[in-house]
């Protein structure tokens, strides 16, 4: 259980990092390409960093972490169960 939530905590965190690189990418192409003004390049700049994606993958991160914090809870009242003796 611990390895699975591991991986997909890994994933998410990869995942965003990837998604804010490329975005940072775009930001800087849209910056530095001239006239921020021409077009709808400034349009583009609310974009470049995908919001719901970013807010996707750290919803699915905080997920793991209180999945992984019930397990050990859980896990940790049965071991007290099993064995009063010993803390």
């Amino acid at each position: 259980m611990g390895a699975l939530l591991a991986g997909v905590f890994l994933v998410c965190l990869c995942a965003s990092l990837a998604v804010f690189v490329i975005g940072y990418a775009s930001y800087l192409n849209v910056t530095l390409s001239g006239n921020i003004l021409d077009g709808n390049r400034l349009e583009q700049l609310g974009e470049v960093f995908h919001p719901r994606w970013l807010l996707g993958l750290m919803s699915a991160g905080i997920a793991c972490y209180f999945v992984g914090l019930v397990g050990l809870v859980i896990t940790r009242r049965q071991a007290e169960k099993s064995s009063p003796g010993k803390v």
